[in-house]
C-alpha cells in the first residue's frame, strides 16, 4: 500500500515477531500501533515529535532481528538511528 511507498522501513515492521511477545502472534507493527494508541490515550495533546520518536526507534528491529536470526533486537537503536537519518534526509 501507500505506507510502503512513503515509509518502507515502517512497512517492514509488519510480520516481524515482537520479542518478547506478551500476546500470541504479536509482531512489531502491532506493538507499535498499541504504543501509539497508548500515547494518544495518555495525552491527546501529545507532541507529534514524541510519536515520531516512537515510530523511528522501532524501524531498526527488522534488521536487528535478521542479524540475530530472530533471537533478539540487540542494537536495534543503532539501526533505527541510521534509518531515521535516511528518512530525514530524503
Amino acid at each position: 500500500g501507500l505506507l510502503y511507498c512513503v515509509l518502507p522501513a515502517v512497512e517492514a515492521l509488519k510480520g516481524v515477531p515482537q520479542i518478547p511477545s506478551f500476546q500470541p502472534g504479536d509482531d512489531v507493527w502491532a506493538h507499535l500501533v498499541r504504543m501509539l494508541d497508548s500515547l494518544a490515550r495518555q495525552n491527546p495533546e501529545r507532541s507529534a515529535t514524541v510519536c515520531w520518536a516512537a515510530v523511528l526507534q522501532e524501524v531498526g528491529k527488522p534488521i536487528a532481528s535478521r542479524k540475530s536470526e530472530g533471537k533478539n533486537f540487540n542494537n536495534h537503536e543503532i539501526e533505527s538511528a541510521r534509518i531515521a537519518y535516511e528518512i530525514a534526509h530524503k
